[in-house]
């Protein structure tokens, strides 16, 4: 499936915590467009912010357990101050530690998913490093990408691309596109989290938007496909509502992320009155 408009991804790079990608468009000018999930940084995540403080807590309750144990401070009628401080600055660490290793197993999970997703559109036998045996820890997460997959009902069409929508100004990578049963244009992307969050629907609606835009074609739904890392059997796969209707979201929140971005038409805030 081609692309109506020729353009093309000519770099991604982060700046600031924030993923880019400098598109060459249809016209031949170039554009410099955010990432879906960058935008997405901008909606709270209440379940993220109580994940940190629970990490946080744990670390530190087991740090301050194992200094009892080993009655590093016995003698003292309490723990000196800088000691104190170093502790709670180890803690602070923790969920940048475990989020940082699951991270890394997801993002190994989806790079042999891709494989295989795009070996099927070719038409040719995967890689050898994306079939069985896989390393251990990536044993539960393939097992549940292949049990999905056959179920699914699912024709793969393109996989792992990147598009971007020069109409509202953002850019992103589907992993794969695909016809459902009866023959219909959906967008899927794989997750590896422990849950599906809302903000998935909407990375999901910005790729149904610009996948139009860019090959002029009906995109009839998208799908989250969550794949569990911890244990063989945790699959789901939540198909996005209305994703037209969510997009709108997205847009409000694209349109939040430029304006804090300083792309706004004016400043905040006027002169301040007491000068």
């Amino acid at each position: 499936m081609a692309p109506k408009s020729v353009g093309k991804v000519l770099e991604r790079f982060s700046s600031k915590g924030t993923r880019f990608y400098r598109i060459k468009t249809a016209n031949d000018s170039e554009a410099l467009y955010p990432s879906v999930t960058s935008v997405l940084k901008t909606v709270n995540k209440p379940q993220l912010n109580r994940w940190l403080v629970d990490q946080t807590a744990k670390r530190l309750a087991q740090q301050l357990g194992d200094s009892k144990r080993e009655k590093q401070w016995a003698d003292l009628p309490e723990w000196p101050e800088a000691w104190v401080a170093e502790q709670i600055v180890e803690a602070k660490r923790a969920p940048s530690v475990i989020s940082g290793a699951a991270m890394s197993l997801g993002t190994d999970g989806h790079e042999l998913i891709d494989k295989l997703v795009l070996a099927e559109v070719a038409g040719i036998l995967p890689p050898k490093e994306a079939l069985p045996p896989y390393p251990e820890q990536l044993v539960p997460v393939m097992h549940n990408y292949k049990a999905w997959r056959e179920e699914c009902g699912y024709t793969f069409q393109q996989g792992d691309i990147m598009i971007w929508s020069e109409r509202f100004g953002y850019a992103g990578a589907a992993d794969a596109v695909a016809l459902d049963g009866a023959g219909k244009l959906i967008i899927i992307d794989f997750k590896t989290s422990l849950a599906v969050y809302e903000d998935y629907a909407l990375q999901a609606a910005a790729y149904c938007q610009a996948y139009e835009e860019m090959y002029d074609v009906e995109v009839t739904g998208a799908s989250i496909v969550r794949l569990g890392k911890d244990r063989e059997g945790d699959v789901q796969e939540l198909p996005v509502r209305d994703w037209r209707d969510t997009f709108r979201a997205f847009h409000g929140v694209l349109a939040a992320w430029k304006w804090l971005d300083g792309q706004a038409a004016a400043p905040a805030f006027s002169a301040d009155r007491m000068k």
